[in-house]
């Protein structure tokens, strides 16, 4: 089994501590700021939804909608293109023929 997530390389904006900092997604030019995004970034423990809260507002944002909130990062984190990669791929491996 192959799970593909491919991520964007995030940029934090500003000189603040990466908990609390705003982030870019340099491929989609998307701010965590503009987006209403507490959090940006995707870990191993985010991934499935476990966070660690340094902030207030964050933990507001996922006790109002936590699946919502981890779909927004997940989006937010995405590489524009990869989908058409990943089906490339599988019609190059003759995944399901």
């Amino acid at each position: 089994m192959i799970v593909f997530a491919p991520i964007a390389q995030l940029e934090k904006i500003g000189t603040a501590h990466p908990d609390l900092a705003d982030w870019l997604n340099p491929l989609t030019k998307e701010t965590s700021d503009a987006l209403g995004l507490e959090e940006a970034r995707v870990d191993y423990g985010k991934g499935m939804g476990q966070f660690l809260v340094a902030k207030q507002a964050l933990r507001e944002q996922l006790l109002c909608g936590g699946e919502t909130t981890l779909r927004r990062i997940w989006a937010f984190n995405r590489v524009p293109g990869s989908r058409e990669a990943v089906h490339k791929f599988i019609e190059a491996q003759r995944t399901f023929a």
